[in-house]
């Protein structure tokens, strides 16, 4: 049975892994299990080098125990790291990387001028992981803003239906986000959590009085990627943890969001797996 993985360091991954079960109807006529892996592995007072040296073990497990046909990056974190992995030069079947697919999606939508405000995790603003890669594609810099959201990804996880999520999300960023009257703005999620509180970004521009601009989702972006030919003979989709299976609270926020059988079975099935 042919698998695809997407891995994440939380659970905003496990909504682009949903879609990939639910929407892909065909995969080399063989079976296929999409495998959803929640990999919680930095330390908070670990340094990006260390960050790299722990993912790249991690990526090597995952690929022996799995051998996926592909792997998707569905956290911007780890995506920004992946180029740094000695993994990312020897692994041999595709990739899809966010950060590659919403830049690439980025560049295609660009229209000259446009003011592109990119909403991710603090380590890939700091790094500037969308920056320059849109740089080198020919974005002037002075019409990129990279916004880290420090937080946001596990406050949406503990409280996704808690009453002032939304105020909390719009207090970190308003003195931030600058958006402009005399332009387009290309607002981008770049953070797969945020697809879970999409509605709650869609207001911002009518806060600001913005009427034009543009919303680009990493989520659909990278959806667009599985185009197969053949019908599929069957189809499963698991879910593993490294370090620590989920919390009751946020296991109980998934399964009221999803609330399809084959996603919540799979969440009551979580395997807890141990680096080799």
């Amino acid at each position: 049975m042919n698998k695809i993985a997407v891995v994440d360091l939380g659970w905003g991954g496990l909504i682009f892994a949903n879609d990939v079960y639910n929407n892909l109807s065909s995969y080399k006529n063989e079976g296929l299990e999409v495998i959803f892996i929640h990999m919680p592995i930095f330390k908070y007072n670990m340094s990006d080098d260390e960050k790299v040296k722990i993912f790249d073990a991690y990526l090597n497990d995952i690929n022996k125990k799995f051998k996926p046909v592909v792997l998707v990056i569905a956290c911007n974190t780890l995506a920004g790291l992946y180029k740094f992995t000695t993994f990312s030069n020897l692994f041999e079947n595709k990739v899809i990387n966010i950060i590659d697919i919403v830049c690439g999606a980025i560049v295609r939508k660009y229209k000259e001028g446009d003011n592109v405000i990119i909403l991710a995790s603090e380590l890939t603003c700091r790094c500037n992981f969308y920056k320059n890669i849109l740089i080198k594609k020919g974005i002037a810099p002075e019409n990129i803003t990279e916004i880290g959201l420090s937080g946001v990804a596990s406050s949406i996880e503990k409280n996704l239906y808690s009453n002032y999520l939304n105020d909390e999300i719009i207090n970190k960023i308003k003195e931030k986000f600058h958006l402009k009257k005399d332009r387009r703005n290309m607002i981008v999620l770049g953070c797969t959590h945020y697809e879970y509180i999409k509605r709650s970004f869609y207001l911002i521009p009518s806060l600001y009085g913005i009427d034009e601009y543009l919303f680009i989702s990493g989520r659909q972006e990278m959806l667009k990627c599985f185009k197969y030919e053949y019908p599929i003979k069957r189809k499963v989709i698991t879910i593993y943890s490294y370090v620590a299976k989920c919390t009751d609270k946020i296991k109980g926020n998934l399964m009221k969001y999803y609330k399809e059988k084959s996603i919540n079975m799979a969440l009551e099935n979580e395997r807890l797996l141990f680096i080799d």
